[in-house]
């Protein structure tokens, strides 16, 4: 709407109320939306069951709630049960769901955002929910996540916590 409103619908179980104040951008998924703010902060209403509310908690939010730590957010993308957003300067960050821990490979939810390591020039991202990619400064793509169809783009099926390069086959 030209007033920067909002309007979700659906079954507004966990929504509550279908309105809520958008800036820049928005990201709806299963059961949560997220929208970046004017100032580049970053609000969120819905379930919270695994974090994706991103505010440190695991309750529902019916009324938008700040996301913690997020304050230069240019680009928001989500699904599932998790949120991830480009920061000005080209770091991206997730929270919620499936976070995949690079220092023991485990998969665990994250309440708050967590910087993905490796990523300091995205322009802009999309979130499968396991997987996330983005599309970088120089026109290359990157993934990563859980990958055992080979979702991450690069030949191997596996999971990993640090993007990889998408490998384009020859015309």
């Amino acid at each position: 709407r030209a007033t920067g409103e909002v309007r979700c619908w659906g079954s507004n179980s966990v929504l509550g109320a279908p309105t809520f104040d958008a800036g820049t951008a928005i990201a709806a998924a299963d059961e949560h939306t997220c929208a970046v703010q004017a100032d580049g902060h970053v609000a969120c209403r819905g379930s919270n069951l695994h974090g994706q509310i991103g505010d440190g908690t695991t309750t529902t939010a019916s009324d938008p709630v700040t996301v913690s730590g997020l304050d230069d957010v240019v680009a928001i993308a989500g699904a599932a049960q998790r949120t991830c957003a480009v920061r000005a300067g080209g770091e991206v960050a997730c929270w919620g769901a499936d976070r995949i821990d690079p220092a023991t490979g485990a998969r665990a939810d994250a309440l708050v955002p967590m910087a993905v390591p490796g990523v300091a020039d995205a322009g802009s991202i999309v979130d499968a929910g396991t997987h996330a990619c983005v599309l970088r400064d120089d026109a290359t793509v990157t993934c990563w996540g859980v990958a055992y169809d080979g979702q991450t783009g690069d030949g191997r099926v596996l999971r990993s916590s640090v993007p990889l390069a998408v490998v384009f086959p020859a015309n």
